[in-house]
């Protein structure tokens, strides 16, 4: 199943409400699946994406068995869908299901992320001070500077359209080398990359999934992954002679980082982030 919501999370969720809203009644005649029932979790691992749902520990108290006995019911309806299904699940005791996304879908997702619809929040909370966003306007400006850079380099050729829902930064590479298909996994595997990767799943987890998100916390805990990873992971010179497809990724990470800051700063203020400080 092709990722198609912009936050895992959800899109997890929705994955399993889809499965098992026609189910429930086979179990419970006349009864719909309870609203609410279907919530997971982000499990805090840096190198994985694993979610938690615990709704077998839910429902069991309905049908007088096991939490452990309807987890493997729901295990065994998923695998029969697996199709369509974008993560890998197993049962983990007293009765929970866990969640992992791969590596390829993960690919997807950022090569995706641009393309969702950004959340709109019916009452955001606007910032009253611009001093609280200059770490935000920093890293979102630095993050303009490398690719432009990269640009300059001959490493990708950038859209030169402002920030839009839909909007899209590379006209080359139009698909991003996210997955080395010989290894069979994504090609950012240092664990600066993967705690960046994690901070934007964090924060898109968050702004669809929270009403009332503080986006500037969120905002300055994405620019501090930011400035580790502009600080340990090398994208030009060596690093593009002998492994462009390297430096593309990490360009690419770089601009969905800015795609996010962006978001992030126009939901606070009016006035478009200045391209240089």
């Amino acid at each position: 199943m092709t990722i198609t919501y912009f936050s895992l999370q959800r899109q997890l969720q929705q994955s399993l409400e889809t499965l098992l809203t026609p189910w429930y009644p086979l179990k419970v005649p006349g009864c719909e699946l309870p609203r609410y029932t279907v919530s997971v979790f982000r499990l805090p691992h840096l190198h994985s994406l694993t979610y938690r749902c615990a709704i077998a520990v839910k429902l069991a108290p309905q049908f007088s068995v096991s939490p452990v006995t309807l987890a493997e019911e729901i295990l065994n309806l998923i695998e029969r869908q697996v199709s369509s299904f974008s993560f890998t699940v197993k049962l983990v005791a007293p009765g929970w299901l866990q969640f992992e996304l791969s590596d390829r879908t993960l690919a997807d997702w950022l090569q995706n992320l641009p393309t969702f619809p950004w959340p709109v929040k019916n009452n955001p909370l606007m910032s009253v001070n611009d001093n609280n966003l200059f770490p935000l306007e920093y890293s979102q400006t630095r993050c303009g500077a490398l690719l432009r850079l990269g640009e300059q380099e001959g490493i990708i050729q950038l859209n030169n359209g402002l920030f839009e829902p839909n909007f899209q930064s590379f006209t080359h590479p139009q698909i991003i080398p996210w997955y080395d298909l010989e290894r069979e996994q994504l090609r950012l595997s240092d664990p600066v990359e993967r705690s960046l990767i994690s901070q934007l799943v964090t924060t898109t987890d968050r702004l669809v999934n929270e009403s009332s998100v503080d986006e500037i916390k969120l905002a300055n805990h994405l620019s501090e992954s930011f400035l580790k990873f502009d600080s340990y992971c090398r994208i030009f010179g060596e690093t593009a002679l002998v492994n462009p497809e390297l430096s593309q990724v990490r360009l690419g990470l770089v601009a969905l980082t800015q795609y996010i800051l962006k978001g992030l700063w126009l939901s606070q203020i009016e006035r478009p982030p200045r391209p240089q400080l």
